[in-house]
């Protein structure tokens, strides 16, 4: 019998974000906490505003006109995508040459089959590279991003991040490096986790996470496979802009702000219903904003 079915005060504290995160995590990816996810949804009356196209169409344009005045600040530039495609290529064409790499877009999710026939599921928006012919020799592979790891036992089996070095010799993982911060959650087996200031285990059903070469978060979970396989983004204690960042992973959207406040969120979103995920992340923070469907176009109020 799960928790909430035993604990008669669990909703209650589910619905008011009183939850652990490793509690949360569990109960929302369960038949029933996507059923109290869709009730809560629906109790604060998911409707969209009224579309008006013309209205909409000015209020972009004067927003495009400031931001040439140094007024309004995009969270994803023009220049700022061409400049990640041009080092996207970059990195494509050495990997061509000296190795394997697999790179997945927004919204995208893949699974990669290692010459050992260890297994990588690649979350949004992240990158893989490895040495196929040399593996045998040496199990070292480079990520840039989310992926989940299911390893066959074997030598050492290392995962190089900007942030961190990952090794182990079999189990199943998760690692996310994003920025300058590490988060590594074990579900099987034992995995070290090395940093410039830090060396730790970690061992089955515990996660740490790292920002700056420092610890921030550590402690233990019940999960059996990361959230985001099956198709729920899980977030603890990260800043708005880090959720919107994690939004715009899944969704092909656009974030328009002249300024994202300083808030702290901690909750979930699924993957197949951008409207609600942004319901979700936007107001339990008491965010104003409009989301324009045709342009996929989020805008914070001011």
């Amino acid at each position: 019998m799960s928790i909430w079915e035993e604990d008669d005060t669990f909703l209650g504290r589910w619905a008011n974000n009183e939850l652990t995160y490793e509690e949360r995590a569990e109960f929302e990816v369960s038949p029933e906490g996507k059923e109290f996810l869709d009730l809560l949804i629906a109790s604060k009356g998911l409707k969209i505003p009224p579309y008006d196209a013309k209205a909409h169409f000015e209020k972009v344009k004067s927003s495009l006109n400031q931001s040439k005045q140094g007024k309004v600040r995009s969270l994803q530039p023009v220049w700022t995508v061409a400049v990640a495609a041009a080092v996207a290529l970059i990195i494509t064409f050495y990997f061509l040459l000296s190795g394997t790499s697999v790179s997945t877009g927004i919204g995208e999710q893949k699974i990669v089959w290692l010459p050992d026939s260890s297994k990588v599921t690649l979350h949004a928006n992240s990158n893989l590279a490895y040495d196929q012919s040399g593996w045998e020799n040496q199990r070292k592979l480079e990520l840039d991003g989310e992926a989940f790891f299911e390893v066959k036992k074997g030598s050492r089996f290392e995962v190089q991040t900007e942030n961190g070095v990952i090794a182990v010799l079999g189990t199943s993982f998760n690692v996310k490096s994003r920025s300058s911060r590490l988060e590594v959650t074990c579900y099987t087996g034992l995995v070290n986790v090395k940093t410039i200031s830090v060396d730790q285990n970690i061992r089955a059903g515990e996660f740490l996470s790292i920002e700056e070469n420092a610890v921030i978060d550590d402690g233990t979970h019940t999960l059996s496979v990361p959230s985001w396989q099956n198709g729920i983004s899980t977030l603890k204690d990260v800043t708005l802009k880090e959720a919107l960042d994690e939004l715009q992973r899944v969704y092909k959207i656009k974030v328009v702000a002249k300024e994202v406040p300083d808030l702290k969120y901690t909750g979930s979103f699924p993957h197949d219903d951008v409207e609600v995920a942004l319901k979700l992340v936007l107001e339990p923070l008491d965010i104003e904003y409009t989301y324009d469907s045709n342009l996929q176009v989020l805008t914070l109020d001011d």
